[in-house]
């Protein structure tokens, strides 16, 4: 029986940890508008609000969450993930910031969804760039071998 979380994890998955007020969001916007520069593909960025639409440079896509109400669960984030890879071939990239702040995703769970991304990483070749409000030691379900940690 094929079981998906079997599968060799990639190093298209990386995260960006820390606390509250860490300064996470601006690295991401810098991580974004910096590989907009070198991009073969396109670029996301999903965020929970439009409140980064003039810190972003133009070619980025911004995804506001606020947009999506009824997206309540790992499972809804997960499948719109695959509508945006599937709507577009294209992507390279797509930052995800502040991911504890969705549906019902936290620190007791984001493993199961990390792991799921891994798998859309690797089934669609898109770099995933990930920020979490935590540190390592509230994470402890998460197989941080697994992932590339900035």
């Amino acid at each position: 029986e094929y079981n998906a979380y079997d599968k060799e994890v990639s190093d298209m998955v990386k995260l960006l940890l820390g606390g509250k007020g860490a300064g996470k969001t601006k690295e991401m916007i810098a991580f974004a508008n910096d590989k907009v520069e070198v991009k073969k593909g396109d670029i996301v960025f999903i965020n929970k609000n439009d409140r980064l639409n003039f810190d972003l440079k133009y070619d980025i896509r911004l995804i506001s969450m606020i947009e999506y109400p009824y997206i309540e669960n790992i499972d809804g984030f997960i499948g719109f993930l695959y509508g945006i890879q599937s709507g577009n071939s294209d992507i390279e990239s797509v930052y995800i910031d502040g991911i504890l702040k969705y549906a019902d995703i936290n620190t007791e769970n984001i493993h199961m969804f990390l792991e799921r991304l891994n798998i859309l990483s690797e089934n669609s070749n898109i770099e995933f760039i990930v920020s979490l409000s935590a540190e390592k030691g509230e994470l402890e379900k998460v197989n941080f071998d697994a992932y590339e940690i900035l």
